[in-house]
């Protein structure tokens, strides 16, 4: 149950994500003629533990999540993580492991699952992948020789979708919560229960109310497998936050609430008010059991004022969310094949 969306946010990305994929460039070439199976590379035992923990070892094809986003004409697919078991994994590979992902992953034909609001809506199939003409990349970025691959797709037709895509999307099935789901909030009372968490966390943060109630505010009710009952997931957004124009102050609220005892409370937080240099923003994307464990986890996207925006992933453990996955910051991978 949806009841409000983050337009801004999703136009500034839409925005974003058009100037990039709106170009070509000539990137370097890459041996074509190494097998696709090598592409995982075995853990170094040599490695710091950050870096050990992305690197893959895996003899399989391994179990993807993707993000599929764009304008509903034009949408591209760009891949987020690897689901290793209870692990959510981030993808480490060097710029000629990434041409064999775009064979093998990005070969036209091949068809994704998509989801949206937990439950699968149909398929988006590979048009063409990022160097199926090795001398016209899909996009490219200022000043990076190696960029993250995408693929341009076609989504079903009888898939729901908005101005611009914005799904989740998997080589594997995935299962949520919400297929089982028995109670929910209606919409008048999920509305009056997310503004009056978010308002009491703006008041902790203090943020007068009167500030609180010039910003957009935006809540969504969806069921995670936390409880019985429905998640909330509420903000108090700065309409300038993704603006240009933004100003030198800014305020947020983001708070996300289970009902874990006899009411909601809190159970995630994040509160802006101050500077807008360094201020960071999350939105929530969509929900999905990634693990398997029964209990779906949260994909938000996050965003820096001034950088990139990235994906998130929040687990539900001991009562709270608490973020277990961060994806890249940038698309270009000239500092990762360092």
């Amino acid at each position: 149950m949806t009841l409000g969306t983050i337009s801004a946010a999703i136009r500034a990305r839409a925005a974003l994500t058009g100037v990039l994929l709106g170009t070509l460039t000539t990137v370097a070439g890459c041996d074509k003629a190494i097998p696709v199976e090598r592409i995982w590379r075995g853990r170094d035992p040599a490695a710091a533990p950050a870096r050990e923990a992305a690197v893959l070892d895996s003899a399989t094809v391994p179990r993807m999540l993707f993000e599929v986003f764009g304008g509903r004409s034009d949408p591209r697919i760009v891949p987020v993580a690897v689901l290793d078991g209870k692990v959510v994994r981030d993808i480490d590979l060097s710029p000629i492991d990434w041409a064999r992902f775009d064979r093998r992953f990005y070969r036209p034909g091949t068809a994704y699952a998509l989801y949206q609001d937990g439950h699968a809506v149909g398929a988006a199939k590979v048009l063409h992948g990022m160097w199926d003409d090795p001398t016209r990349p899909l996009y490219r970025l200022p000043n990076c020789h190696h960029a993250m691959p995408l693929a341009a797709v076609a989504i079903d037709s009888g898939v729901p979708e908005g101005i611009t895509a914005e799904f989740l999307a998997s080589n594997v099935a995935l299962s949520s919560a919400a297929a089982s789901a028995t109670e929910s909030l209606t919409t008048p009372i999920a509305v009056q229960v997310a503004r009056r968490l978010a308002l009491q966390v703006g008041k902790a943060a203090k943020i007068p109310r009167a500030r609180l109630d010039s910003l957009d505010f935006h809540a969504t009710a969806i069921h995670t497998g936390t409880t019985a009952e429905p998640t909330l997931i509420a903000s108090f957004v700065d309409p300038a936050a993704v603006s240009p124009a933004h100003g030198a102050t800014t305020t947020y609220v983001f708070v996300i609430a289970d009902k874990t005892g006899f009411g909601y409370t809190p159970t995630y937080r994040l509160t802006v008010n101050g500077p807008s240099v360094g201020a960071t923003y999350r939105r929530y994307i969509d929900h999905l059991d990634l693990d398997g464990d029964g209990v779906d986890e949260l994909v938000l996207e996050t965003w820096t004022y001034g950088g990139d925006a990235y994906i998130t992933i929040l687990q539900w453990a001991r009562g709270s969310w608490h973020e277990v996955f961060r994806c890249a910051r940038s698309w270009c991978l000239d500092e990762r094949s360092l």
